[in-house]
């Protein structure tokens, strides 16, 4: 963050002293391409309040990530379902379906998975039968461990 104030700073600087040679010496030039120069801090100022405001709704409302880990000696599908409201109206919901095929003894995760209660069935690829079923409520980042 620092880099980017710094070139926002060296950027400003050019910036006045380009309007500063182009304009004769009056104070009102002067004046005014100070105040184009807070314009545009002020204007990017917001914008960054603007981007952690959106990350922390983000943080809130979802969880990094959920990992699934697979003991078994097979692959392993693993099916999530969640329904979950739409953020502009709280009245609707929306269906979210996630799916992950597992090798065995190998790990597979979800990023930014939304936080509530999950539906799941893990399926054993062999014979396709549901090996388990049913529901989980995520709140934070978690690893599972699926074993025999």
């Amino acid at each position: 963050m620092r880099i980017a104030h710094k070139n926002l700073s060296v950027f400003l600087l050019c910036f006045c002293s380009f309007c500063y040679a182009q304009t004769p010496t009056q104070p009102t030039d002067v004046d005014r391409a100070l105040k184009i120069g807070e314009i545009l801090v002020n204007g990017l100022t917001i914008l960054k309040a603007n981007k952690t405001t959106t990350q922390e709704q983000i943080d809130i409302n979802s969880v990094n990530s959920v990992c699934f880990k697979n003991k078994l000696s097979e692959k392993l599908t693993i099916k999530l379902q969640g329904t979950f409201p739409i953020k502009e109206d709280e009245t609707e919901t929306e269906l979210v379906k996630k799916e992950l095929i597992i090798q065995p003894d190998g790990k597979e995760c979800l990023y930014d998975l939304q936080k509530g209660v999950w539906d799941y069935e893990f399926i054993k690829e062999t014979n396709n039968e549901v090996y388990k079923k049913g529901q989980y409520k995520i709140e934070e980042e978690i690893i599972i461990t699926v074993n025999s």
